[in-house]
């Protein structure tokens, strides 16, 4: 099945309407603007386009949102939010081609 057309459009989406995932999470899914924006400053940074700039678990271990996380308790990395965190992932297989 063809997903795009020969321009690059998408085939059967004539109208696509960008959404911040904020947004999504609070209209769509019905979450209260607190936990929408912790949700949403959580996972933006693994959803990142650029593998190159993309965080992995091992940068995000130190997010607040995990503050709480059952078996999280004892791990703290030394590693900042947001990072790569060490943990090689698909950029890095990529990389290695």
């Amino acid at each position: 099945m063809e997903i795009f057309n020969r321009k690059g459009e998408l085939r059967n989406i004539h109208r696509l309407r960008h959404w911040a995932l904020q947004d999504v999470l609070k209209e769509k899914y019905h979450f209260n603007e607190k936990d929408a924006a912790e949700i949403a400053d959580f996972l933006t940074p693994m959803l990142e386009l650029n593998p190159e700039k993309r965080a992995n678990a091992g940068g995000m271990t130190g997010h607040s949102f995990l503050n709480n996380a059952k078996g999280l308790e004892e791990i703290k990395l030394d590693i900042a939010v947001g990072a790569r965190g060490g943990i090689e992932g698909w950029s890095s297989e990529v990389k290695k081609r």
